[in-house]
């Protein structure tokens, strides 16, 4: 490899006089083609320069002249060597020929650069692909939003496994923990190891329990003994698979949690790890009934011949028949109203989970929308709620808030109860104030008023008074009605009403006979 690229070095060296840009090789050209014009006889040039003849007999030089003729002789030496290199080419060919004659090729070798062929096809085929999906890029915009789209580009990478709980939380804790001192190591390995013994010498008990047990039951295992055990059984399969379900439910709030924490994602991931566990579950399902299947068939074919015989003579049909009939009966409606419970059991706990994550989700967008429009509103500010009123709840609302994990919608609304009956509470008592000035205003303008209609002797007519003005109503004026002959002829009659005068009201002193004045 360094030889070649020696070679290509030195090769290159020698040819670089003579290797020009395409626009010089252009240009030359060009005048070269000019200046072949000029020194023509016939003043053109009829084919390229670069596609001269190449037999140097149809080459003549005797009508050229200057640098045409310099040009024609170089094209005829040209074509002589080029006639002499094919011909040493054949010579050699033909030597090397006659030499080595073909061997024919083993099949190994055949096989070997066909497998290597084929190497290179796959190659080339990957990239032409890589080369297709660069094209493919090149030509879209970078900064589309399509493109920039992280649905479209994760479309079809696979999802990065996940990590481990027990790691998480080991380096959680190995984290937040505390450096401990070599006593407090040494006495925690002391009541490990104490409770490895512990607990070894109580499964030590439970096994010689479970041997004494073994050997004080009766070879022959009665219908009884296999229905109690069936129905535990049947009460600790339920029980696993009520744990397993909720435990599978709980992992899934858990991963949703932190998808909705971390602003990450991705509804589809969850699901695909609901079915995951419950296809895990299913598997370890059927291992359990295969395997309590087998147990029963294990026990069906014991030793029968041991057992005891029955005292009460039996009819031959009877034992017949006690002889043929198998136990299949007795366990077939119990499995099915077991596979049935679990499966509505499991239906239960996916719909459960369902709703809780629903109902956290709508928690959870409640609570978004009251804290922006806590942020924008003007109302909580001015009437904040009390520390008093906050402990109010007391301690039981706030472990069950804690402990169920969710949002609590109630304790986001309660301050805006609070601000809404306090603005209530301050509008009423504005109104109620602006009332009562409005009364003791009102009250002043009337007392104003009563005493202006004193001072301008307006004050309101008495009972008797009143009657009196209207028994007058129709009597003649006193003023008008003096110099006419007759009454009622010509007379107006007096519509007006005399105004009352108090004592001591100042338009009193103005009363006297002032229609009298110049009748003398």
């Amino acid at each position: 490899m360094s030889d070649s690229s020696e070679y290509a070095r030195r090769y290159r060296e020698l040819l670089e006089p003579f290797i020009k840009p395409r626009e010089q090789v252009v240009y030359i050209r060009r005048i070269l083609a000019l200046s072949l014009e000029a020194n023509s006889p016939d003043a053109l040039v009829r084919r390229p320069l670069s596609l001269a003849d190449g037999d140097a007999e149809s080459i003549d030089t005797s009508l050229a002249k200057g640098v045409h003729k310099d040009y024609l002789e170089a094209l005829r030496a040209n074509a002589e060597a080029r006639r002499e290199f094919d011909a040493a080419a054949r010579g050699q060919q033909a030597e090397a020929d006659a030499e080595s004659p073909k061997q024919p090729m083993e099949s190994s070798d055949f096989l070997t650069e066909r497998i290597s062929l084929l190497r290179l096809q796959r190659k080339r085929s990957r990239l032409l692909v890589i080369k297709n999906y660069l094209d493919s890029l090149a030509e879209d915009p970078a900064a589309s939003s399509a493109n920039l789209d992280p649905a479209r580009m994760f479309k079809d990478v696979p999802s990065l496994p996940d990590i481990p709980k027990e790691i998480v939380s080991s380096m959680v804790a190995a984290q937040t923990s505390e450096p401990q001192d070599l006593r407090s190591q040494a006495a925690n390995l002391e009541k490990i190891a104490l409770r490895a013994r512990v607990l070894c010498k109580q499964e030590e008990q439970l096994l010689a329990q479970a041997r004494r047990n073994a050997e004080s039951l009766p070879e022959v295992v009665s219908n009884g003994a296999k229905m109690e055990a069936l129905s535990a059984t049947r009460n600790e399969l339920i029980n696993w698979i009520e744990f397993e379900l909720s435990h599978a439910a709980a992992d899934d709030q858990e991963d949703e949690r932190g998808s909705n924490a971390e602003n990450s994602p991705t509804d589809h991931i969850d699901q695909a790890g609901i079915d995951i566990k419950l296809d895990e579950v299913k598997k370890k399902y059927e291992k359990y009934v295969s395997a309590r299947q087998s147990l029963l068939e294990m026990l069906e074919q014991g030793p029968q011949s041991q057992s005891l015989p029955s005292l009460r003579p039996q009819q031959p049909d009877e034992a017949i028949e006690n002889a043929d009939a198998p136990t299949d009966y007795l366990l077939t409606p119990y499995i099915e109203q077991l596979l049935s419970l679990s499966r509505t059991q499991k239906s239960m706990i996916t719909q459960k989970s369902y709703i809780g994550n629903s109902l956290s989700k709508q928690a959870k967008d409640t609570c978004q929308l009251l804290g922006r429009l806590a942020e924008e509103s003007q109302l909580l500010p001015a009437y904040p709620m009390k520390d008093s009123m906050r402990r109010r709840s007391g301690l039981q609302h706030e472990l069950t808030g804690k402990g169920s994990g969710r949002p609590d919608v109630a304790q986001r609304i309660k301050p805006w109860v609070f601000a809404a009956d306090s603005a209530k509470i301050a509008s009423l008592e504005a109104v109620t104030e602006h009332v009562e000035r409005g009364q003791i205003s009102l009250g002043a303008t009337m007392q104003s008023l009563e005493e202006i209609s004193g001072l301008l002797g307006q004050h309101p007519p008495d009972k008797n008074e009143t009657e009196a003005s209207v028994g007058n109503e129709t009597e003649d004026d006193v003023w008008l009605a003096g110099g006419s002959p007759a009454k009622g002829t010509g007379g107006r009659k007096h519509s007006d009403k005399a105004p009352s005068r108090v004592p001591g009201d100042p338009w009193s002193r103005l009363h006297g006979s002032l229609g009298l004045i110049g009748s003398e």
